[in-house]
């Protein structure tokens, strides 16, 4: 089971430019303190933003293994990786931190359990509603 302390670790091994931004991150945290996970939030939805605007090959594999590793966290995650893939989810159908061009463009990478979160946050954000059933 994925937890809070090891969920980004997949991501640093396939994103090393991220990776970067992560360190950055911690260092800017304070260690006795519980990680705020959702601070990195923005920057890794910018980063993906990012990737899907490069018309480079590397980019769409790296976007691929990324979106992977987001299904993971929401079917292998405890309670709080769970609930972290959907508030990352929030942030990147949020216009502060992407445009609606590429959260229209980040659907074509999602995996099952993935889209099913999207759309439910999508719908709460279009009607309000919400529905995880």
């Amino acid at each position: 089971m994925l937890s809070k302390e090891t969920m980004f670790d997949p991501i640093l091994e396939v994103s090393t430019n991220f990776a970067k931004k992560w360190f950055v991150f911690l260092e800017e945290c304070d260690e006795d303190e519980d990680l705020p996970l959702h601070l990195i939030f923005g920057d890794f939805a910018q980063y993906i933003a990012y990737l899907i605007n490069s018309n480079e090959l590397n980019a769409q594999i790296e976007l691929r293994a990324i979106f992977l590793i987001i299904e993971q966290w929401l079917i292998e995650g405890d309670k709080y990786v769970k609930d972290a893939a959907t508030g990352f989810f929030e942030t990147l159908q949020n216009p502060d931190y992407v445009s609606v061009e590429i959260t229209e463009k980040v659907e074509i990478y999602l995996l099952i359990e993935s889209k099913r979160c999207w759309d439910v946050i999508h719908n709460f954000l279009i009607n309000e509603e919400l529905d995880f059933e």
